[in-house]
């Protein structure tokens, strides 16, 4: 299990086909891609015009979209992105381990829209958590809840007034 600053630096010493590759292995990029006209599988080609330097083709003679190229991009996060594959792998890396987002613009000191577009976007991919079915204890679990008034007496008539009291709940 690699932590995530060998995962960065690991990025950092891939190159383009070594980038996709990996991604392809871990389904962050699709592996194969069939045609949406003819339904038949593309092949993986080179293609010098894009900033992956692959791309999806169909070889089928008889379908619309014959040696057309498509994205390796297509239904992936990457979609929207025209940035390099890695660098938007080593933004994410640095979001997950809770680095400050203004630390992360210091690290790689580039586009500043396009780290937030790249933490929004994944931000979107974060369900929402929902607490509202969280229990304490359970079969076995003993749960004692404690509630106590806490009064702070004032001195010389500073702090508190006796009639601002505070509640304390605690739960062992």
């Amino acid at each position: 299990m690699l932590t995530p600053d060998e995962l960065d630096k690991k990025f950092i010493r891939m190159n383009k086909a070594e980038t996709i590759k990996y991604l392809m292995s871990y389904n962050f990029l699709l592996k194969e891609m069939r045609c949406s006209f003819c339904n038949s599988f593309m092949n993986l080609t080179k293609y010098k015009k894009n900033k992956d330097g692959v791309a999806w083709r169909c070889n089928t003679a008889s379908c619309n979209y014959y040696q057309e190229y498509f994205s390796i991009r297509i239904n992936s996060f990457f979609e929207n992105f025209s940035a390099d594959l890695g660098f938007i792998i080593r933004v994410i890396i640095k979001y997950l381990t809770k680095q400050q987002i203004f630390s992360i613009l210091d690290y790689f000191r580039v586009n500043k829209s396009l780290i937030y577009k790249i933490i929004n976007k994944f931000k979107l991919l974060i369900p929402i958590t929902d607490y509202s079915n969280n229990k304490l204890g359970g079969p076995g679990m003993i749960v004692q809840i404690d509630e106590s008034m806490l009064n702070f007496k004032a001195k010389s008539h500073r702090g508190r007034s006796p009639d601002n009291k505070t509640d304390c709940i605690s739960i062992v």
